[in-house]
Formats: C-alpha cells, sequence, structure tokens
C-alpha cells in the first residue's frame, strides 16, 4: 500500500491527526495528555510551529498547525517519536504506538481555519464524553475563551481574528460560532481527505506532488525577517521579560537559546513569552 501524499512548503497549514495502534489508547491518564502537550511545546518551539487549535482524546489527537518552514514531516517525527518512547518506556512496553504514519490533510488556511478549530474542539462533545467544549480540559478551547492560562505555543489571536478585531468581542463571536456546531454536521472527514479547499488550491497543491516547482513555495527570507544578534534585539527593552518576548518573535531564537542567554531555566522564558502585561520595546 502506497504511503499518503505529503506535501510540504513554508507557509503551509495543515489538520494533523494521529490515532492509536489498532485503535489502541495514546493516552492512559491526564500525566500522559500533559507529557505529550510538554513534547509538542518543544516541538513548535524547535520547528517553529504555529498552532491554532488541538484536542488530545484517548485514541488519537487533533492538530491545526502552520508550518513557516515547510517542516511537518521533521516536526511530527520528533512528537511521535519522542512521544513513544516516553510512553513505552512508562508502560514498560514495546513497538509502535501509533497507527502507522500521521494523517495530514492540507487546508486553504483562510477559507476553513474557523470551521476546523471548531471540528476539532468539538470531538469530544461530539464523542459524548462532555456535553460542552469548555469541559474538556485537552483542547485549546478553554485558553481560546481565556478559562485556562493560554500556552505560549498557541495563537489564540490568529485564529480570533477571524471573528473580529475586538478581542472581547471576537470571543463572543467564537463561541456562537462552535456552540452552533452542536446542532450542525460538519462536514469534515479528515480519514478520506487529503486537500481541504477551492479547486484553484487544490490545483495548486496536486502540482507541488508532481513537480520541484510548488507553486505555494517562498523561501525562508520571505517567511521570517533577516536574523539579527541577540544583543541588537535586545536595545530599548525595559525589562528582561520585554527583551525575551521580542526575542523569541523576531522567529530565529529557541526558547533554550533565550535561556542560555539570559542564564534562566527555560520555562522562565515561557513565562515571560506568555505573560499578558507586555512590556513594550522601542523599534
Amino acid at each position: 500500500m502506497a504511503r499518503p501524499i505529503r506535501i510540504q512548503y513554508p507557509g503551509a497549514f495543515y489538520h494533523v491527526m494521529s490515532r492509536g495502534n489498532a485503535d489502541a489508547r495514546i493516552y492512559r491518564s491526564d500525566t500522559d495528555k500533559q507529557k505529550f502537550l510538554d513534547i509538542f511545546s518543544e516541538a513548535t518551539d524547535r520547528y517553529h510551529l504555529i498552532c491554532e487549535a488541538y484536542c488530545l482524546m484517548g485514541n488519537h489527537y487533533h492538530l491545526l498547525i502552520e508550518t513557516p518552514l515547510g517542516n511537518l514531516s521533521s516536526a511530527m517525527r520528533f512528537l511521535n517519536g519522542k512521544y513513544t518512547q516516553w510512553f513505552n518506556y512508562k508502560y514498560d512496553r514495546a513497538g509502535h504506538l501509533f497507527q502507522g504514519r500521521y494523517k495530514p490533510v492540507l487546508v486553504e488556511k483562510d477559507a476553513y481555519v474557523a470551521e476546523l478549530a471548531r471540528y476539532i474542539v468539538l470531538n469530544p462533545v461530539k464523542a459524548r464524553l462532555v456535553e460542552h467544549p469548555g469541559r474538556w480540559r485537552y483542547s485549546s478551547y478553554r485558553a481560546t475563551m481565556a478559562l485556562d492560562r493560554k500556552p505560549v505555543w498557541l495563537s489564540v489571536d490568529n485564529l480570533l481574528r477571524h471573528f473580529g478585531r475586538n478581542k472581547k468581542s471576537a470571543m463572543k463571536r467564537y463561541e456562537k460560532f462552535v456552540l452552533e456546531g452542536l446542532n450542525k454536521d460538519i462536514d469534515i472527514d479528515p480519514v478520506q481527505q487529503i486537500y481541504l479547499g477551492s479547486d484553484q488550491f487544490i490545483e495548486s497543491a496536486q502540482i507541488c506532488t508532481n513537480s520541484r516547482t510548488c507553486l505555494f513555495e517562498v523561501t525562508r527570507k520571505s517567511v521570517l525577517p533577516p536574523k539579527r544578534p541577540i544583543e541588537v534585539l535586545v536595545n530599548g527593552c525595559k525589562d528582561r521579560n520585554s527583551a525575551m518576548q521580542k526575542i523569541y518573535r523576531s522567529g530565529h531564537y529557541t526558547l533554550y537559546e533565550i535561556a542560555q542567554t539570559f542564564g534562566v531555566h527555560y520555562s522562565t522564558v515561557s513565562r515571560a513569552i506568555n505573560n499578558r502585561n507586555r512590556a513594550k520595546c522601542k523599534v
């Protein structure tokens, strides 16, 4: 049986799903779910992923991610591989944890991000595990609604922009949009799909699979601004936290590299970046 098509290019946007081998559980406890998220946090940092929605179920997970550097395969190999090693060691088992390779659906972002984000966070409700998405601890819904602290790797603002410029109003519209999905069938089938988008988008994606020249492709320089030394980036920052935020937003430095610069643990950097009361730096 041929492997599924893998299309990668800078800025590609995916709905990624991975299921347990023979539909077995990939999380046996809340500790397992938290460990998975810790490893995912490391993956987003290392591979510069942008996550807009996620949900961890018992035997599978969903991720809605953008890859500015076009490196989905490397990121997923790291995530599934490292978590499998940890899980096997913890439960004294051997062999595959996941059912084959992960399943990516290449998505036309602007047209489908809201619908996919709703589909993902409604998974526990559709499975009759909870009555409301806000009652499921391991999805992006609670952080998007400011019910939980937002992980540094979750791009809540990117998703909410699709619901308005004012954040509070956008959150209300997002909540209404998600809850409206409880009473309708959402026409998304990640198992059967390879692409999700317009005919033009799909045609361009198919050209990518059959040619070395991809119509979507852009260079790294157009994705990230030119790399500047850390000492230049921190000029104009009034305190350490704002300096850490500015360095991280440049896209060229990982949490670990920033932590080494300031002589702190990487979790300190993560808290600084996630701080809502962000101090300003002079440009």
